[in-house]
């Protein structure tokens, strides 16, 4: 059986007919009509004589991994806050959850899983001292932090800044 063909979507940042305008739009897009077109290829660390290998990760898995990580997200994040309609139809989004994790697939699949539950995220660099960390904490009203193994040490450093009164 041949290649599918991939389909390029109509993106109109202004329109909402129909087209494309969000990130979380496109991939519904790609999954409807590309499934089984790569999103991207993940390099990892393997055993053996070549110590990396690569996995493609299609459309549809993307968007598999993306429910998967959002309903983990819903579950073990109590102070996650999704965005509401007001009594006159005004869209109120919730305060940023912060993320301080490896630049690698997970950060892309956390950021994804947030748009497409409308939560505002703050992107933190690895990089950032945990002063700096405390800091935009504080300035962005983060109501929670991931944070990944590697970096533990930090984002509890950063932590511990915060007096009794700033928790």
């Amino acid at each position: 059986m041949p290649p599918s063909i991939f389909r390029r979507a109509k993106i109109d940042l202004k329109s909402p007919d129909g087209k494309v305008r969000t990130v979380p739009e496109l991939i519904d897009y790609n999954v409807k009509h590309n499934r089984n077109h790569a999103f991207c290829v993940q390099s990892r660390k393997q055993e053996g004589p070549v110590p990396y290998g690569f996995r493609t990760i299609s459309n549809l898995e993307l968007k598999h991994a993306i429910l998967k990580c959002s309903n983990w997200l819903l579950t073990a994040i109590a102070e996650l806050e999704l965005p509401f309609e007001g009594d006159d139809g005004t869209t109120f989004k919730g305060l940023p959850v912060a993320l301080l994790v490896d630049s690698d697939f997970g950060l892309l699949l956390h950021l994804l899983s947030m748009m497409s539950l409308g939560v505002p995220v703050v992107l933190l660099s690895a990089r950032l001292s945990p002063t700096a960390i405390h800091h935009l904490l504080v300035k962005t009203s983060s109501r929670a932090l991931i944070v990944s193994p590697r970096l533990k040490h930090s984002a509890k450093q950063a932590l511990s800044l915060f007096s009794v009164e700033e928790t």
